[in-house]
């Protein structure tokens, strides 16, 4: 049998792959969904959900073989505001030095669907980042090294110009890192069992 992450995400391939038994095929396929095309619904929740159920039908319309497809989205809450990519390195510069002031909420949305019995499992979980010491000359490190243009809110947590400055994550580290993936593992599960 084989899972299919719709994600060209490294990290949420290596979680998928931690939490899946050895016996399961797991490989990405990115959906190549424009994702600035669709319309944002009110909550981080409801974007996060709106997103991943968007993937899902993309990557239902790549995979015809027998498959579980996993797809999910990530966005960061920081004072009320939804944060998703960064578009230019002025904006994450700004982003990453307002994470001084107040920690920043990360939401992510995840869609399990078996393409044999049509069943989907839909998960939506958030987790709470506190940095201390980022300071200027991390975030031009930071920026320099081009990772927090490809990430919610700019920020990846599990890089080592990252790790030093996360005082403490509350909630599943996993979420913040894009795939919760105690929360898969139980879904998936629930499909193959």
């Amino acid at each position: 049998m084989k899972i299919v992450l719709g994600s060209q995400s490294p990290r949420r391939l290596e979680i998928l792959r931690s939490v899946v038994p050895k016996r399961f095929v797991v490989e990405a396929l990115p959906t190549g969904l424009d994702e600035k095309a669709i319309p944002r619904p009110v909550s981080p929740a409801g974007i996060t959900l709106k997103f991943a159920i968007r993937k899902s039908v993309a990557l239902q319309q790549l995979v015809h073989e027998p498959a579980i497809l996993v797809t999910a989205d990530t966005v960061t809450v920081f004072c009320d505001q939804v944060r998703e990519k960064p578009e230019h390195p002025d904006q994450a510069r700004q982003w990453l030095d307002s994470y001084n002031d107040a920690p920043v909420q990360v939401v992510t949305a995840v869609v399990i669907f078996d393409n044999r019995s049509r069943h989907d499992e839909a998960i939506v979980d958030s987790a709470t980042v506190r940095f201390k010491g980022l300071t200027a000359q991390r975030i031009d490190a930071i920026l320099a090294d081009g990772t927090a243009m490809g990430c919610a809110g700019g920020i990846m947590v599990e890089h080592p110009l990252f790790q030093p400055l996360v005082d403490r994550i509350f909630g599943d580290p996993q979420t913040v890192q894009g795939l919760p993936g105690r929360l898969v593992e139980v879904a998936l599960r629930s499909l193959y069992a």
